[in-house]
């Protein structure tokens, strides 16, 4: 992102000078009372820990604008830096070097008040000099006063501030977690060339920054080393996974990993061609599947009242349906089948989230729990259908079988595999003892006694999970001179 330049090294009665234009007229200057500016501290830190402070000296006019001006300093400023990267890999080992001092001056600060943006900072590669000055030693590092850098950052408009400030920040965090999140994502930029949070706009900048909604380096920079993308993705991990996983790396071993002098090339390793084309697919398949995670997600989040409305709409429309149905003689029945069409009637019935019809295939308590659940899921799949725009909530898993049983993103729920053994008469006779067995997928959180949980990353595709079952049942034939005689389950004992 280039621009008009808003801090700069010049001449002020023959002096060099370091001038911060604030883009402000001297009328609009007074009126914002910035006059005050010139009494904050900036601050330099040397390549051998020696901390010294800088005050600007002054205020002018310059070319209409008010600029406030303090010594002179020549360095690199350290977003210009990350923007070249694209140009050479003596760039990117200028970056890494810059990252390095960076990293080591921040660990000197006594009090972190200065926020860890790239912008403003400036650090000296080659010891140079300015304006004639004795040459600062290569590796120090200069922080000038952020409420100057933000100043400047305002004055210059456009998405600067988000460019050069908000993207590569984290809202939440302070303190050396601070200058770690921003650090990780500086040498993602340089490995990768992306930002890892390339949001254009500043609200969703900021959901994408804590929920963690970022491209696995390993998938953004296609050969990256694994030890350095585990540590940046947890690094730039959001705030409950970092906590989840005993804390966020510190700002050391960042330090640690960059060591002396290492080479942007010798982060990445060539691959082979399948290596590089399974990646990429790969990379396809995330992003995919990352977009329709954060919009769900996100989509819920905006309207938890809305989904949660049409919850209590749909179970309220359903009981209410069923009261009405219970007492209409046109509700489901299993006249004129026979035994074995009830028992299979009745897993079908799991199968299409259909309660109604498996409570006509049964009386007293039997089946209860299957019928509890059914419903439960039932009223999930409407509530799924609102805020997915009407997708279809839930697969069969002979839908699942006929795709070739693949890792996937949908859930399969319902009974497959169903085989049924007639065992004869029950001993006191006039029932009938059936043996049932069969398969039930269900969404892997339902067999868990853990509540479930959100991932704080994109979902990945995953295999559906199922429970062999073995049930025992009894039917008996119901008299009933008005609706005709018909079977019905009337124990259901699960194995």
């Amino acid at each position: 992102m280039k621009g008009r330049i808003f801090i700069f090294n010049h001449e002020q009665e023959k002096k060099p000078v370091l001038g911060f234009d604030t883009g402000l007229d001297p009328h609009a200057f007074a009126q914002a009372k910035l006059a005050s500016f010139i009494t904050e501290q900036g601050t330099i830190v040397g390549p051998g820990g020696l901390v010294e402070h800088w005050l600007p000296g002054g205020v002018v006019e310059r070319n209409g604008t008010m600029v406030i001006f303090g010594p002179a300093f020549r360095g690199e400023p350290l977003d210009e830096l990350l923007d070249n990267l694209v140009v050479d890999d003596a760039h990117r080992d200028d970056a890494l070097e810059a990252l390095r001092r960076w990293i080591a001056a921040r660990s000197l600060l006594d009090e972190k008040i200065y926020p860890p943006w790239p912008a403003g900072a400036f650090i000296t590669l080659s010891g140079d000099g300015a304006y004639g000055l004795p040459p600062w030693p290569a590796g120090t590092v200069f922080f000038p006063p952020y409420r100057l850098v933000k100043r400047c950052l305002e004055a210059e408009g456009g998405d600067a501030w988000r460019y050069r400030a908000e993207q590569w920040t984290h809202p939440d965090l302070k303190g050396d977690e601070a200058d770690t999140f921003t650090a990780a994502a500086m040498l993602y930029k340089i490995i990768s060339g992306d930002f890892p949070f390339p949001q254009a706009d500043s609200d969703l900048l900021l959901q994408d920054i804590r929920e963690g909604n970022f491209v696995p380096l390993r998938l953004a920079a296609p050969g990256v080393d694994e030890e350095t993308a585990v540590l940046v993705s947890a690094s730039l991990a959001p705030v409950v996974k970092a906590q989840k996983d005993g804390g966020r790396p510190g700002s050391e071993k960042l330090a640690a990993l960059l060591g002396s002098g290492k080479k942007a090339a010798s982060w990445i390793r060539p691959l082979e061609t399948a290596e590089r084309e399974a990646l990429k697919k790969e990379r396809e398949r995330f992003d995919k599947a990352k977009t329709m995670t954060v919009n769900t997600r996100r989509f819920v989040i905006r309207n938890t009242a809305l989904i949660g409305g049409i919850a209590i709409a749909v179970l309220i429309a359903g009981l209410i349906t069923q009261s009405i149905v219970k007492g209409n003689l046109d509700r489901p029945t299993t006249r004129g089948m026979n035994p074995v069409e009830v028992i299979d009637t009745y897993y079908n019935a799991i199968t299409a989230l259909d309660h109604q019809l498996m409570e006509a295939c049964v009386i007293k308590k039997a089946g209860e729990s299957d019928i509890s659940m059914v419903t439960n899921f039932f009223v999930l799949s409407k509530v799924r259908q609102a805020y997915e725009m009407g997708s279809a909530g839930f697969i069969t898993p002979a839908v699942w079988m006929e795709a070739g049983s693949p890792p996937t993103l949908d859930t399969v729920f319902g009974v497959s595999d169903l085989a049924i053994q007639e065992l004869g008469e029950s001993p006191d006779g006039g029932e009938l003892r059936f043996r049932v067995s069969y398969r039930l997928f269900v969404p892997g959180s339902a067999l868990s006694d853990e509540p479930p949980t959100f991932a704080d990353g994109p979902i990945e595709p995953s295999m559906p999970q199922s429970v062999s079952h073995v049930d025992e049942i009894r039917l008996a034939l119901q008299k009933d001179p008005k609706r005709g005689d018909s079977w019905h389950i009337v124990e259901l004992l699960r194995n």
